[in-house]
């Protein structure tokens, strides 16, 4: 099964919240600098044409003089690139990315952009947030696999297929498939719905592990040469 649902990914301050947003989803703090985060499912536009797109925002903690929060992060156009700038509201996140210019709307769950690219209007949906355990992992078929998450003492089934990786540092890693390698590990995992099924759409990448798109290369032992016979 091929997974074709598209994905919007961003990160917002709590305190936005408190100025009137209703923060799209339950998400785990980041860093000191960086507090919440949501995720998101839409397109936008890549030469002329609308594509599915994964946007990770970072908003600050601090707010400038007129209230905004500087906003950074990543938005996926096929590959993932840096976003240039942008600014945070209550209501709107506005950020810059390749000679193209974006707005997500809170409250009317849309996004709008314009530049280079294209234009265009488009609807979003917010994902779920949930944070477990790899428990277990069952074998891979026909692209799909299931994946248990111990969670708040609970053991809960989600499908799983070549899900993105949400780095810690440096950009996502798309179609992630060496799943084992995270086997036992607790981490954060945003959740969208195939048909009626849910299923792992973004893995935050665990504490303490640096996950790579290709395998790393095993060691291999030197062998020894011969003594000289006597």
């Amino acid at each position: 099964m091929v997974y074709r649902t598209l994905l919007v990914s961003l990160l917002f301050a709590a305190s936005l919240a408190a100025q009137g947003a209703q923060p799209p989803g339950s998400a785990p703090q980041t860093s000191a600098a960086y507090v919440k985060r949501a995720v998101y499912e839409g397109v936008v536009a890549l030469e002329g044409k609308t594509i599915g797109t994964s946007i990770l925002l970072e908003i600050g903690e601090k707010p400038g003089a007129d209230g905004s929060r500087p906003v950074g992060g990543w938005i996926q156009r096929n590959d993932f690139y840096p976003i240039d700038s942008g600014n945070a509201t209550a209501d709107h996140v506005v950020f810059a990315s390749g000679g193209n210019q974006y707005d997500i709307n809170f409250n009317t769950l849309r996004i709008s952009y314009s530049g280079r690219d294209g234009s265009g209007n488009q609807r979003v949906e917010k994902m779920s947030y949930v944070e477990g355990r790899v428990y277990k992992l069952t074998e891979e078929a026909d692209e799909q696999r299931t994946m248990t998450l111990q969670i708040s003492g609970d053991e809960k089934d989600f499908l799983v297929g070549e899900p993105t990786v949400w780095k810690r540092n440096g950009p996502p890693l798309i179609r992630f498939s060496r799943l084992e390698e995270i086997l036992g590990k607790t981490t954060g995992f945003w959740l969208s719905r195939f048909g009626t099924a849910r299923y792992v759409a973004i893995v935050e990448e665990p504490q303490g592990m640096d996950l790579q798109k290709k395998a790393p290369k095993e060691k291999k032992d030197k062998k020894k040469a011969p003594l000289p016979k006597v």
